[in-house]
């Protein structure tokens, strides 16, 4: 048997499993679309994958949402992220670092009258609160106290009793709460709610460090608060919003969105060495087969 008689069969049955897999790759994509004479359409046409882009995008989004990226894994992954720390840091910076006030900082997000309008609701609110407490201290032994302490004695003589005709102690505070309770119910909110209104304005206008300062509050007791409110946001509520993410429909989506070239693309940016090695794995079993068929 001559030389050419032993390589000849072994390149053409390797040239033929090359070609064969390199055209049943590229039949995955190819024809993009379906190709017709007259009204006959052409056997498979289009390619595997444009033919099948909605299942597969289907199956792609069922597997990424029930394996690979679950609902568990996001709210896993929102933990370890650090994001509590970062939104912990970036509000206590803006509270206790800031010199801007609390109206400046609700510029734009609040509009101008319905601010106005909040804050004549708090200042007859807070106004109203404070005339009931007022109304609910014990007035006439406060009253009782203040008389005697001032005109004790001077009740006590005989001859001022006599001028007053027996007014006793108790009557006279008795007609003075009466007296303040009348002027509380009647004018006592249109007192107060002006004066309310106008701390509630300063407070406002007040940088917002200069109102934590005065109460005693540092960055420290701020980022302790947030961290305990975050926290228990993220316990309580991520798995809601987390559920609320609907990793299936959004793969689904994008991938029935892409072109069939895009699709083409990002397969290949994957697995272009893989297929590429079925390509020359074809070109090994032609080789094998020809050699065979030399001795059959």
């Amino acid at each position: 048997m001559k030389l050419y008689q032993i390589i000849l069969p072994v390149l053409i049955g390797a040239l033929i499993g090359y070609c064969t897999n390199y055209v049943a790759i590229k039949m995955l994509f190819l024809p993009r679309r379906a190709l017709h004479i007259g009204k006959w359409r052409l056997p498979m046409t289009p390619g595997v994958i444009p033919k099948n882009k909605a299942r597969l995008a289907t199956a792609v989004g069922n597997a990424v949402s029930d394996r690979l990226i679950t609902r568990q894994d996001i709210l896993e992954g929102v933990k370890r992220s650090g994001i509590q720390e970062k939104i912990v840091d970036g509000v206590t910076t803006a509270i206790a670092g800031s010199d801007a006030s609390i109206r400046s900082l609700t510029d734009g997000a609040i509009p101008a009258e319905e601010l106005d309008a909040a804050l004549d609701r708090a200042s007859t609110l807070l106004g109203q609160k404070i005339l009931d407490g007022v109304k609910s201290i014990d007035l006439r032994a406060m009253v009782n106290d203040m008389l005697q302490s001032s005109f004790g004695a001077l009740l006590s003589n005989p001859m001022v009793a006599m001028f007053l005709g027996g007014i006793s102690m108790d009557s006279i505070s008795e007609k003075v709460v009466q007296a303040i309770d009348g002027y509380i119910d009647e004018h006592g909110l249109e007192k107060a709610a002006p004066m309310v209104r106008h701390e509630l304005e300063d407070l406002l206008n007040r940088p917002v460090c200069d109102g934590l300062e005065q109460l005693h509050v540092d960055a420290d007791c701020i980022r302790r608060m947030l961290t305990n409110v975050v926290d228990r946001l993220i316990d309580d509520h991520a798995a809601g919003l987390v559920g609320c993410i609907d990793v299936r429909g959004i793969v689904e989506a994008k991938i029935n969105d892409m072109d069939v070239r895009e699709l083409e693309e990002l397969v290949l940016s994957v697995m272009k060495n893989e297929l590429q090695t079925v390509v020359n794995l074809g070109a090994v079993i032609g080789a094998i087969i020809g050699a065979v068929n030399i001795f059959i």
